[in-house]
């Protein structure tokens, strides 16, 4: 898929080829995504006690990512204008990932940006990361 490839985990499914890229660069030592969706439902009720209808509101995309410290310098030595994370601007990110039937996966999310930086770790830890909240304006979804 590209020379960046590394296992990674996406909502804890884990992928043994895996890439990322936010605005067209690569970006190698993402280890995991874990992505959600709200939208708010609200019941509607008439005279009676039961619900007549459904008010729909808006859809909220949030998560979670984990990089190696290597990546996230990437992301903040090509986009940050202070150093940190947080203040990288909204762009898009782009997964891809290969199945284990061989079939590709592509999920582009635009409006991606970083809502937090943190670091998780001890003394003697060979395997550090990062943990990162994110928040992106939806996904795109595609299957080759």
């Amino acid at each position: 898929m590209g020379q960046n490839n590394t296992p990674f985990q996406v909502n804890g499914y884990s992928y043994s080829d895996g890439r990322f890229t936010f605005n067209g660069i690569d970006i190698a030592g993402i280890k995991a995504f874990n992505y959600k969706v709200n939208k708010t439902k609200t019941n509607n009720y008439g005279l009676g006690e039961n619900p007549e209808s459904r008010t729909k509101g808006k859809k909220e995309y949030s998560g979670s990512m984990d990089m190696t410290p290597s990546a996230e310098k990437i992301l903040i030595d090509n986009f940050s204008p202070s150093g940190l994370l947080v203040d990288v601007p909204a762009g898009t990110a782009v997964f891809s990932v290969v199945r284990d039937d061989g079939g590709k996966e592509v999920v582009n999310m635009p409006f991606f940006e970083f809502q937090s930086e943190g670091f998780e770790g001890s003394e003697g830890d060979e395997d550090i990361s990062t943990s990162n909240d994110v928040i992106f304006g939806g996904f795109i979804r595609e299957s080759y």
